[in-house]
Parts: structure tokens; sequence; C-alpha cells
């Protein structure tokens, strides 16, 4: 059940089954070695972490319109009773 003869799957599709990563050794204060992974440098340009500005989807004029008309709306609300 084992088939000890055949070649593991990993290799026959040359695929790893960790992601290898760049390491190095760091010595600590008292004179221990201790492993470390390195990080990737990306370099970051200006505006990348900046974030996107919202777009104002209606027209201020648009806008300025519909807030005169609910303007007279009310002053027409309020002369009439019930």
């Amino acid at each position: 059940s084992l088939d000890w003869g055949r070649m593991p799957v990993n290799d026959q599709f040359n695929r790893q089954q960790f992601k290898t990563q760049k390491t190095g050794y760091q010595m600590n204060a008292d004179g221990s070695l201790s492993a470390i992974i390195k990080k990737e440098n990306i370099k970051v340009t200006p505006g990348e972490k900046k974030p996107k500005t919202k777009k104002n989807y209606i027209p201020t004029s648009q806008l300025l319109q519909s807030a005169n008309e609910q303007g007279k709306l009310s002053k027409k609300k309020k002369g009439k009773k019930k």
C-alpha cells in the first residue's frame, strides 16, 4: 500500500509542497545565531497607497436645482393648512 517503487507525485510534476523563501542568519546580542526570512523590498510609487477619490455622479448643477425645488415645495406646504 505504500508503493515503495514509485516516485512522489510532487517530484514528477516539479511541484513544491511549500513556497521556498530566501533565508539568512542573524546574530543576537548574546552571540547565538537565529534563522530569519528575508523580506522582499518592493518599491512603492508615491500615489499607490493613497485611497482613490470618490466620484460625484450627480452634477452640482442638478443638486442645486433640486435643492431650489425642494425649498419652493416646502414654502408651498407651509402656506397650506389641513
